[in-house]
């Protein structure tokens, strides 16, 4: 069990706040002072070179560094709004710490040993199977189980994947496992929440400068507010640093991302992610039908089904198998012992 995804088990030591995808134009944080009324059409022209900048910042492709920063954050977030956390056993020094400790952050710690450890094992051996056939084979990738009884599953760019204990209490076989895991890896090798990720910023920094546009037509001389100075000042930089952002910038980030994951999924990419899922799936020698058994049996609104429908999502998966019939897998081993033995 890699270090990083260990981190996740301290995410209650982040207080919940809002979501950066709600930002107000002319919101409290902008600082108002009384000055010299400004030019209005120079004021306009400055304010349409900063739109450029917004506009530049969210369309430009997201690092690999910069999607591990926001990934794991957004990883912690999805960790701490699933009630149960992490089902993993804490190591000696991290349950010391106490649940609300940042001591550990960042540190170097053991997981600990028991049924739970040996679960999120199975899961990883499972799903970095599954990645090693996918477009992004080379990147850090963790998988991890959620203690939660709604049958789900989760993912955050930089390769961090989440099943819930609700979700393998419903499976029959270890393909369609695969096919949960192969899911969510397509949502990353797709950079799915990278998309709403830049699409957040680009929002963010642009409702930002009407407000200051509003504030200085008005007559007012500025002060920008920390946020947009730090927006302006990854976008002149043209990267991201995450030792320089401050906690607040990315956990609002993280949250916002988060909250879309959890609450609304992808939408119409679903079907992308089911694609990408039978790919692997094949390609790995699982038996590709084994994941529309998995979608037949879920209710609608788990399993990120809600957009589009379970039945819309088997037709895809229907028509992916037989573009791929003449390299049809078909294994589907039963689950390990441990998803048994590990899950009460």
């Amino acid at each position: 069990m890699r270090t990083r995804f260990l981190v996740a088990t301290l995410a209650l030591a982040f207080a919940p706040g809002c979501a950066l995808l709600g930002v107000v134009p002319g919101a409290p944080g902008l600082a108002v002072n009384s000055g010299t009324l400004r030019d209005i059409k120079a004021a306009t022209e400055e304010s349409d070179r900063r739109e450029a900048e917004c506009k530049a910042f969210a369309s430009r492709m997201v690092p690999y560094p910069e999607e591990v920063s926001i990934g794991g954050a957004i990883a912690l977030a999805l960790a701490k709004n699933t009630k149960g956390g992490v089902y993993v056993e804490l190591s000696p020094e991290v349950a010391a710490a106490g649940p609300i400790s940042p001591s550990l952050a960042g540190k170097k710690v053991a997981p600990g040993s028991g049924q739970r450890t040996d679960l999120n094992r199975y899961v990883n051996l499972v799903g970095k199977g599954l990645a090693s056939f996918s477009s992004r084979p080379s990147i850090d990738w963790t998988f991890a189980v959620l203690d939660s009884s709604t049958p789900n599953a989760f993912s955050a760019p930089g390769g961090y994947v989440f099943v819930t204990t609700g979700m393998l209490k419903q499976l029959e076989n270890e393909a369609q496992l695969a096919a949960v895991l192969g899911h969510e890896i397509g949502h990353i090798t797709g950079r799915h929440a990278l998309t709403s990720y830049q699409q957040a910023k680009g929002k963010t920094c642009s409702d930002l400068n009407k407000a200051q546009t509003a504030a200085e037509v008005g007559g007012a001389v500025v002060r920008p507010p920390p946020i947009l100075t730090e927006l302006r000042g990854y976008m002149s930089a043209l990267g991201f640093d995450p030792d320089k952002a401050t906690a607040e910038f990315i956990r609002k980030l993280a949250d916002g991302s988060a909250e879309v994951i959890m609450q609304a999924g992808y939408k119409d990419l679903e079907k992308d992610a089911d694609a990408t899922a039978t790919k692997l799936m094949v390609l790995a020698g699982y038996d590709a039908g084994e994941f529309e058994k998995i979608l037949a049996k879920l209710p609608e609104g788990s399993f990120l089904s809600k957009h589009p429908s379970s039945r819309e999502r088997i037709e895809v998966v229907k028509a992916t198998r037989a573009e791929l019939e003449g390299f049809a897998g078909s294994k589907a081993p039963p689950l390990a012992p441990i998803v048994k033995t590990a899950i009460k």
